[in-house]
């Protein structure tokens, strides 16, 4: 009997499989080179000549344009996120410095307390 581990080639492809879990498994692998690509193209290390390759890959097939723009448009997602979580940290901590908590008590003046308003000094 042979095993997927020891069979030559695509781990995907053997007797058992189904033409479904061939195209799911080959769907992954595409998915996995796009990020591949994105992480390297991104890293400031690639040339023009990966450019031209990686145009090159996404045109194989719709399979790789659809993933390469997934990918594209999941990495913007994050960076969004990122850039959104920043910026509520930053404003939390402008309205957590701009007013110092005290351990004193609000003074009150008598006429506020008639007049159903408590205020600040």
């Amino acid at each position: 009997m042979t095993t997927k581990a020891s069979r030559p080639g695509p781990a995907c492809f053997d007797a058992q499989s189904t033409v479904e879990d061939i195209r799911a498994e080959t769907r992954e692998e595409i998915r996995e080179s796009a990020i591949r690509w994105l992480l390297w193209l991104r890293s400031g290390n690639a040339g023009e000549a990966d450019f031209k390759a990686f145009r090159t890959w996404r045109t194989q097939s719709a399979e790789h344009a659809r993933a390469a723009h997934e990918v594209a448009w999941v990495w913007r997602m994050l960076g969004l996120l990122a850039r959104n979580e920043r910026n509520a940290r930053s404003d939390r901590s402008a309205r957590t410095h701009s007013h110092p908590l005290t351990d004193k008590e609000p003074r009150v003046c008598s006429r506020s307390l008639r007049e159903g308003r408590v205020r600040s000094y």
